[in-house]
């Protein structure tokens, strides 16, 4: 492989864990083809003196966008909400809206009556990597012998890692 500046890098394997971005690299080794779309999910951070009001971490039933709305405590004490899914086709944009916050907000309350925006101290979003074709994309392309995709993570991803690690 020659880099942009004109470095040749030689390697037995890639491995392809470029989240939102995975589609790109493996559309340049393999004929098989991924499109990931990118999903939206805003979260609200509640000051410590909301975090005593759950003790565990409590989901509510997952829809075909993702694991549904949470409410968990963070180990500093805090209560984080969230996420929404929100499809959109910018890789880069983490921004947060009124209207996903508001979502967050009023699904929360299906856990939590008490949810409000008392005691919120920040508002984020990350994204994640889903795939338009299907879930979790793990392993070599046919046609790209040393080159393994660990791509289109969507939900539960994380918690699917070490499984995935493993394999």
């Amino acid at each position: 492989m020659t880099t942009a500046a004109g470095t040749r890098l030689a390697c037995r394997a890639v491995v392809n864990a470029a989240g939102v971005h995975a589609d790109e690299l493996n559309n340049l080794v393999s004929a098989y083809k991924l499109r990931i779309v990118p999903r939206r999910g805003e979260y609200l951070l509640y000051d410590t003196d909301q975090g005593a009001a759950f003790s565990h971490t409590v989901f509510q039933a997952p829809s075909r966008a993702g694991k549904g709305v949470l409410v968990t405590p963070t180990v500093h004490g805090n209560l984080l909400v969230g996420p929404n899914a929100v499809e959109q086709g910018s890789k880069e944009d983490v921004s947060t809206s009124a209207e996903g916050l508001a979502f967050v907000l009023e699904a929360a309350r299906r856990t939590w009556p008490e949810a409000g925006t008392r005691g919120v101290i920040a508002n984020f979003a990350g994204l994640r990597a889903s795939c338009a074709e299907g879930d979790f994309v793990i392993g070599q392309p046919d046609d790209a012998p040393g080159f393994f995709n660990v791509a289109c993570f969507d939900s539960p991803g994380l918690t699917s890692a070490p499984a995935v690690a493993t394999s």
